[in-house]
């Protein structure tokens, strides 16, 4: 947790930082006892917390350095960006199987529908086809 620095020194040191209930951050040294309970900054009245390993994960999230934070987002949205160029394409190419299919279905119906209509054009005109042996 060391990319944040103390908001009345200014400077990033190793020793232990505290948040203020306002919000301001403040280092070891900077904490002086007798302000004991107002804000170095603003001097309202808080409460301290220090920022360490040991704080609950629901205070830990508001200390964590922006650039793993982001590193890990931009990981995330590539792999989701993956799945969805995958996604994309895949859709593609099924639409176009299913183009490719809706056309040889047309085909198919061609000759079909030439049968039905030679086979009602024999019918109607009195002409059966079975009945007409071979010598």
């Amino acid at each position: 947790m060391d990319w944040f620095h103390c908001n009345k020194c200014f400077l990033r040191r190793g020793k232990p930082f505290v948040v203020s209930s306002c919000g301001h951050i403040f280092c070891q040294d900077c904490m002086n006892t007798k302000f004991s309970g107002q804000c170095r900054v603003c001097q309202a009245d808080c409460n301290y917390l220090t920022i360490s390993d040991q704080m609950k994960p629901q205070e830990k999230m508001y200390f964590t350095d922006p650039v793993k934070l982001l590193q890990t987002r931009l990981d995330h949205i590539a792999q989701v960006s993956v799945v969805l160029s995958d996604t994309y394409y895949t859709t593609r190419w099924n639409a176009w199987q299913v183009s490719e299919l809706k056309r040889e279905n047309e085909e198919l119906k061609k000759p079909l529908s030439q049968r039905r209509r030679y086979s009602k054009n024999d019918s109607s005109s009195g002409c059966d086809i079975t009945s007409h042996t071979a010598l």
